[in-house]
């Protein structure tokens, strides 16, 4: 998750519990929802699909999206696509907007805050994204051996790092460990601020690296991090470590369609993806596509079990 989406997630938070939103499910066989009669306009820019991701690095994100977006270009000529562009987006507030207008038709992010867009967009989430051929991963509370910190409960009174508020693994996933836990977590300022001793504190470092820097340099007491990051620190360093927890698993990635998306490019997109990993041109793609290894249906009740950790976040 990159920093300048924490800036609007709480915005997106506020709105979704305003607004009351349902989260929207779809397989490829879903009845599309009715949309207006197109214009000579709309046709004309639904001759191009556009994929989105969202990142404050945008160069990055193109390069690496690049061989993707060429390869589902050239192979949706049955529904009228001719081309395919990349669109990326500064933060969750423009990304759930450009899919609402119908400026972005595919859109690629971990489950959390697809659920933020599904609320604010409508966004229909169809397929799940594979990456180094894991389909899930969690996320793993650690701290230093010898910090006196061996249990979850041991946190109380001292402070947590965590990615930033709009990360699946390094916000929403630590943070319901603890609430299940019987913890209660209060967001601080600075890791220099001491917190409540009848809580645990969480300051935001903004990047896994950080977090797991942080730990050894004993600025905060302990760190999370998605398993794939923790098992990256050296076999020495992780031998300093202790795990006080692991969260449940989750779908490593979510892809998601604008909303009145219709149903023979839903359903192309779908067999699309699906078939990549049959061929070789499609290998290439997916790898260069920060290492996808396939892409499948989505788990059912993905974006409703994001809702519900959410839910026990907010209320803790």
């Amino acid at each position: 998750m990159n920093r300048t989406r924490r800036i609007l997630v709480s915005t997106l938070i506020i709105a979704f519990v305003i607004s009351g939103c349902g989260l929207n499910s779809a397989t490829p066989t879903a009845a599309p929802p009715p949309t207006a009669a197109p214009t000579a306009a709309t046709k004309a820019r639904n001759t191009v699909i556009v994929l989105g991701e969202i990142s404050d690095e945008p160069s990055k994100k193109i390069e690496r999206l690049q061989p993707l977006t060429d390869y589902v270009g050239k192979r949706l000529d049955k529904v009228g696509i001719t081309s395919a562009q990349i669109k990326i987006a500064p933060n969750l507030e423009t990304m759930s907007r450009w899919l609402k207008s119908g400026e972005v038709d595919i859109y690629f992010d971990s489950p959390y805050p697809a659920m933020l867009v599904n609320a604010q967009s409508d966004a229909l989430p169809i397929l799940r994204r594979w990456r180094r051929g894991e389909a899930e991963y969690y996320a793993v509370i650690f701290a230093r051996n010898d910090s006196g910190v061996n249990t979850l409960n041991d946190l109380k009174g001292k402070t947590i790092g965590l990615q930033d508020a709009g990360s699946t693994s390094g916000y929403l996933l630590p943070l319901s460990l603890l609430v299940k836990g019987g913890l209660k977590a209060v967001e601080l300022k600075s890791a220099e601020i001491s917190a409540p001793a009848d809580h645990v504190g969480y300051v935001f470092t903004n990047d896994d690296d950080n977090t797991i820097q942080w730990v050894i340099s004993k600025k905060v007491a302990a760190g999370a991090v998605d398993i794939r990051s923790y098992s990256k620190i050296s076999a020495d360093g992780r031998s300093k470590m202790i795990v006080l927890g692991e969260s449940e698993k989750v779908p490593r990635q979510v892809v998601m369609v604008r909303p009145n998306i219709d149903k023979a490019t839903q359903e192309m997109i779908y067999s699309l993806f699906t078939e990549m990993e049959k061929s070789s041109e499609g290998q290439i793609a997916l790898k260069a596509f920060d290492e996808t290894t396939r892409f499948d249906a989505l788990p059912v009740g993905t974006l409703e079990r994001m809702k519900e950790l959410y839910t026990l976040v907010m209320n803790r």
